[in-house]
């Protein structure tokens, strides 16, 4: 499914801050996917799962089982704060992305489409809208 497999391109990445580096301690952790919609649609068949991030890298899991890990560089100077991903295969999608109140929102293009400038997922625009929200230790 076309859906779950860029939501898969976001749900790991390396991370590497652009010039102005964000402070990692806003990406460290574990963060539980609350929604996620690509398209204009809802796509239930992620929520409840985790992206976990440290200092270098994020990476999907479903329960146990750990997925891809993606290439991510930050620009948090930009207004909103954009997010370059790179998959394995060296595809690149532009996104942005906010972190607030313990709860982190990407808002990102397909490979090849043009960076979102809001953080919305409409019909027709190919973005992908993913809420997540930081998981409490222990």
């Amino acid at each position: 499914m076309r859906t779950i497999g860029f939501i898969c391109l976001l749900l790991p990445a390396t991370i590497t801050l652009g010039e102005e580096k964000a402070k990692p301690s806003e990406f460290l952790g574990d963060w539980e996917i609350v929604s996620a919609s690509f398209n204009g649609n809802d796509t239930p068949a992620v929520k409840g799962k985790k992206l976990v991030f440290d200092e270098k890298e994020f990476s999907t899991f479903d329960g146990d089982k750990k997925g891809r890990t993606i290439a991510f560089t930050a620009d948090v100077k930009a207004n909103p704060k954009q997010l370059d991903l790179e998959r394995p295969d060296g595809q690149k999608a532009f996104g942005i992305f906010v972190i607030e109140k313990g709860e982190m929102k990407i808002c990102s293009a397909e490979p090849g489409a043009e960076r979102p400038k809001k953080f919305e997922s409409k019909e027709g625009e190919k973005t992908f809208l993913l809420v997540l929200k930081r998981m409490k230790k222990g």
